[in-house]
């Protein structure tokens, strides 16, 4: 006699030296609220206070969360929401096509040109997951949410940090005593 498992009844059945069988169950924990397997970068936190800004930073958060279920359909329409809140606070026409909003951010150089058909692929993705119920693989999905991310932080949190940057150099630039006249 073999040991043999049934998926039906989640046990598994143990023959005996003495011909008899024992029947062994499946034991599995389950943790509330699961650990995370996914967690949204620190700069997510440092977006700032704006409404545009408080709903990418809501989505995005979302995304990750539907990340740690698996649920990557709704993932990948997350991922392309999140390009649309962005390219609407880098000052985009929310009118305009998602074809329109990339070529005019590739044209203002808001996301360089190597980065225009990631974009366009992120896009599509969306498109494909929100109107056919496509499913990406763990793989594309980790490729998707690195273009988000990139862009992200090039085109939103850099120009915040840039800002903040510009307005210290000012401060310290001011702060500098002139030079005296000899």
């Amino acid at each position: 006699m073999e040991t043999c498992y049934s998926q039906e009844d989640d046990f598994y059945v143990v023959p005996l030296p003495d011909g008899q069988e024992d029947y062994i169950h499946n034991e599995t924990k389950d943790y509330f609220p699961k650990p995370q397997k996914w967690e949204p970068p620190e700069w997510v936190n440092d977006l700032l206070d704006t409404d545009k800004h408080i709903d990418l930073r809501t989505v995005l958060r979302e995304v990750y969360n539907c990340l740690n279920t698996n649920s990557l359909i709704l993932v990948t329409i997350g991922i392309r929401t999140c390009f649309d809140i962005a390219s609407d606070i880098l000052g985009i026409d929310q009118n305009l096509s998602f074809a329109q909003k990339i070529k005019i951010l590739g044209e203002s150089g808001a996301i360089a040109d190597a980065a225009v058909k990631e974009i366009n692929i992120l896009v599509q993705a969306g498109n494909a997951a929100a109107h056919r119920g496509w499913s990406p693989s763990d793989n594309q999905i980790r490729l998707l949410l690195e273009i988000l991310e990139l862009f992200l932080v090039k085109a939103v949190v850099n120009i915040e940090n840039d800002n903040d940057r510009a307005k210290a150099l000012e401060e310290l630039e001011n702060a500098i005593p002139a030079r005296g006249k000899a």
